[in-house]
């Protein structure tokens, strides 16, 4: 940053001072705290809060186009149990683990957010009910590849729910509620089919 003033000195002859910042680390500091603010530390994902902002836009977006939107809410299944046998640290890795597998994936990418805990959220814009029903698969498939832990193969599993715009809602809230309610209903069903 440079800044220039010129005034009279005391002559009357016309003089220039200027200064300059170094302004790189502020920069540094301030694209830190973005990140913070949007990225959940543990995963490497985006959060809640930029989830937040991205399904407002996405709302804005649909509407002003006449398109229509899925969010799909994700929870694993026995993550309690992997907390209980394996720690916290087991925890972490499997969430860890899940983060990379939908990150490294074309399909979600850029659409995925940890939302919480175990909870994960995918925001898939100008997509039909039936085309989200399809993603939902992939991403269950893409759960389901085990993984080694403490030397012992894990298969992670998880329970999905969709919600699609317009049709299950039309705000934020409605959306969320609506596909956290068919994640319930999903996760029950899994329970009674083993």
């Amino acid at each position: 940053r440079v800044i220039s003033t010129a005034f009279t000195w005391t002559d009357g002859r016309l003089a220039h001072v200027i200064s300059s910042t170094d302004i790189n680390e502020a920069k540094n500091n301030e694209l830190l705290i973005k990140r913070m603010a949007y990225c959940d530390m543990l995963t490497g994902m985006p959060n809640r809060r930029k989830f937040e902002e991205d399904m407002e836009n996405a709302l804005s977006n649909a509407q002003a186009r006449d398109e229509g939107i899925a969010i799909m809410f994700m929870d694993l299944d026995g993550f309690k149990q992997v907390n209980d046998v394996y720690g916290h640290n087991g925890g972490d890795y499997l969430l860890k683990h899940v983060a990379d597998m939908f990150l490294e994936n074309a399909l979600t990418a850029d659409r995925c957010y940890r939302y919480g805990g175990d909870e994960f959220i995918f925001l898939f814009e100008n997509t039909s009910p039936t085309r989200a029903c399809e993603y939902r698969e992939a991403i269950l498939g893409t759960l389901g590849r085990p993984f080694v832990l403490n030397d012992k193969e894990i298969a992670c599993k998880g329970s999905v729910g969709i919600a699609h715009y317009p049709e299950d809602g039309t705000s934020y809230w409605q959306l969320l509620d609506k596909a956290d309610e068919a994640m319930y209903r999903d996760k029950e069903q899994r329970k009674q089919s083993r």
